[in-house]
């Protein structure tokens, strides 16, 4: 039986997961810059550390966020769903 690969890489190492961590957030934030610099980084942080608070978990902040953009899905549908009636 063939086995699939993991859709995460395996990070054994401090250095190696903070290599991974950055490159991911690089990724993801390089839709519009050329260049992504840990100044941009510390403002998302930043930013989510006002919203939630420097204590709150990635887990809580990533379960609100997946609310809201669901509550927005719904919304749209229901907007364009009015629309057609």
């Amino acid at each position: 039986m063939m086995e699939l690969p993991s859709a995460l890489p395996v990070y054994t190492d401090s250095l190696t997961r903070q290599t991974g961590a950055l490159q991911q957030l690089q990724r993801i934030m390089d839709d519009r810059q050329s260049c992504v610099t840990l100044n941009d980084v510390a403002a998302l942080v930043q930013g989510m550390q006002e919203r939630y608070g420097v204590e709150a978990t990635l887990e809580g902040v990533i379960q609100d966020l997946v609310g809201m953009h669901l509550s927005l899905q719904v919304e749209a549908r229901q907007r364009r769903k009015e629309l057609v009636s």
